[in-house]
């Protein structure tokens, strides 16, 4: 929206708050104030106003206040004494109250509420050139102004400043550690989107196509995963089928042992039920070897999970930690 009404306002250099704050010498009164918005007006196009500034007391989280009519030369602003206390909010706060008159006299609104106009107001005067005056007293010593976040502001700072041809180190001067520390996170979160090649349409068809292309090869990953998944899950029922039968042998065989373990006998009837039950507990843990294996084989999905690292990942997530289960002897391995 801003674009299509205000076009070539975001090409300009942002306005430079130290310029601002070194032209008025060491004193900070209203006239200073008054000062700094004649400046920030005449940046605007709004020269010809009149911003009449006071120091008023607000209401609580309110930083100022701006009284627009449409049919004054005179402007006035009313700022908080918390706000007039630092230099920076204060200019961030006239910032954004001087953008309220830039958009009403271009009739520029957005939504039906007085939070979306705010929301509104703080994207047009970074959108406006007014960047630097917004991110440096955005956060003062722990103290908060503006209706969007600093990161938010530094997004929408970095964005802007993708289409003009100023380096980094130009729209870095002036700024304070603290906006210098937010523009750092939102570049390491949002490099791509910010970079000034994406930005460039010169080549739309082209990029279109590529991200086209993108699209559909993440489509057609997506269908052979769901293939994919849908034979592990039919193979995973069956494996389990597998996989229960084998446990009810091994605790069978388990129940036994600890039978002829328990019983009192004397050393003929001792070793003859050790032997009938080392024969059937060796049958039955033979039984369930083949189950164990046929478990394994059934969960590996043909031409997807049989090789490499894939194959691997099944091992791990289905054979016991410590334990190799294997076919037994006389079984071919698959």
């Amino acid at each position: 929206m801003l674009e299509r009404r205000v076009p070539s306002q975001s090409l300009r250099p942002p306005l430079d708050p130290k310029g601002i704050i070194d032209s008025l010498g060491n004193k900070w009164t209203v006239i200073e104030v008054q000062k700094a918005a004649k400046v920030i007006a005449s940046y605007l196009g709004l020269g010809d106003l009149v911003f009449v500034i006071s120091i008023q007391t607000q209401r609580s989280s309110t930083a100022g206040r701006i009284h627009l009519d449409k049919n004054e030369r005179d402007v006035f602003i009313e700022l908080s004494p918390d706000v007039f206390k630092s230099k920076d909010q204060t200019l961030t706060v006239l910032s954004h109250e001087i953008t309220h008159k830039f958009l009403e006299r271009f009739g520029i609104r957005n939504g039906h509420t007085t939070l979306e106009d705010e929301y509104l107001t703080d994207t047009a005067a970074v959108y406006l050139g007014l960047g630097k005056l917004m991110l440096n007293g955005s956060i003062v010593d722990g103290s908060r102004v503006g209706y969007i976040s600093s990161d938010c502001l530094g997004f929408l700072y970095l964005m802007t400043l993708a289409k003009s041809s100023l380096t980094p180190s130009a729209y870095r001067s002036s700024l304070c550690q603290e906006a210098l520390a937010t523009l750092k996170r939102v570049e390491s979160a949002f490099g791509q989107l910010i970079d000034a090649r994406t930005h460039d349409l010169s080549d739309f068809s082209a990029k279109l196509a590529e991200l086209s292309n993108l699209i559909k090869a993440a489509r057609e990953h997506a269908y052979h995963t769901e293939r994919d998944l849908k034979q592990a899950m039919n193979r995973l029922s069956d494996a389990n089928a597998s996989f229960e039968s084998a446990k009810l042998l091994i605790e069978k065989s388990e129940a036994e042992v600890s039978k002829i373990a328990n019983n009192v006998q004397s050393d003929s009837e001792r070793y003859l039920s050790f032997a009938s039950v080392q024969i059937k507990a060796s049958d039955a843990l033979n039984r369930a070897s083949s189950l164990l294996h046929k478990a394994r084989l059934q969960i590996e999905v043909p031409g997807v999970l049989n090789n490499g690292p894939k194959r691997t990942f099944w091992r791990r997530l289905f054979e016991p930690r410590g334990v190799v289960v294997e076919p037994p002897a006389d079984k071919p391995h698959a």
